[in-house]
């Protein structure tokens, strides 16, 4: 304690809501990761959560903007197209919840 060239020691806590930060910024880390290795996920993500009505995570949607350039470049229009079709088929009212 105190030793000549130690960095100081703080005793007191983290700031309120640091802890929740690093772990949200770690979730995005991995969802860039796994959205650009199958950037097909992206549109199956969109499609499960307007069919089965469930809200996709904060640190999805801030992942989504790293994978669109592979969703581009890996992914054929077709397979694209197919899923975009799918998401049409949930309906009119599952896609407006969706969008709200």
């Amino acid at each position: 304690d105190g030793a000549a060239g130690s960095p100081a020691r703080s005793d007191s806590p983290a700031p309120a809501g640091a802890a929740g930060e690093g772990a949200e910024a770690l979730q995005v880390v991995w969802w860039i990761k796994v959205l650009r290795d199958d950037p097909l996920r992206v549109l199956r993500a969109l499609r499960f959560s307007a069919k089965l009505g469930f809200q996709l995570h904060s640190s999805f949607w801030l992942a989504v903007p790293f994978a669109l350039s592979s969703l581009q470049s890996k992914v054929a229009g077709s397979r694209k197209k197919d899923e975009l079709v799918k998401i049409a088929r949930a309906g009119r009212e599952p896609l407006l919840t969706f969008l709200d």
